[in-house]
């Protein structure tokens, strides 16, 4: 029952959400590790999103652990999403570190590079 409302307020929100992904699918079935799965399908390729849609994005990944909060209570919340704040988790990262969407923190992007060096180089060129 738990799943159930979780994978519903993924849904309800995503339906709610200006800039959201069209739901596709909404399943309760057990499948692997998973205990259900809201499924989205874009409308059309998108080759560059938008910091609303990052946000909408975040917004349906937290509907699930809303839905148990408002209706089991704080203390009866689950594991269930666990998954879904490691994603949410990885947008708000990258929407600071990798675009630039924040309004208090400093915009600076390092460009990891690896340097292989054949094992007779002795010296890098400038």
């Amino acid at each position: 029952m738990i799943t159930a409302y979780h994978e519903g307020g993924h849904a309800v929100v995503a339906f709610f959400t200006k800039d959201s992904h069209p739901l596709h699918k909404v399943t309760i079935i057990p499948r692997g590790v998973s205990l259900g799965h809201t499924a989205y399908i874009p409308e059309k390729e998108r080759y560059h999103v938008t910091k609303s849609q990052l946000m909408a994005m975040m917004d349906t990944m937290m509907g699930g652990r809303a839905a148990e909060e408002l209706v089991f209570g704080a203390e009866k919340v689950t594991s269930g999403a666990s998954s879904d704040l490691v994603q949410a988790t990885s947008i708000a990262t990258h929407m600071v570190r990798e675009f630039g969407m924040s309004e208090k923190a400093v915009f600076v992007r390092r460009i990891h590079q690896q340097v292989h060096l054949h094992h007779r180089t002795k010296f890098l060129p400038p």
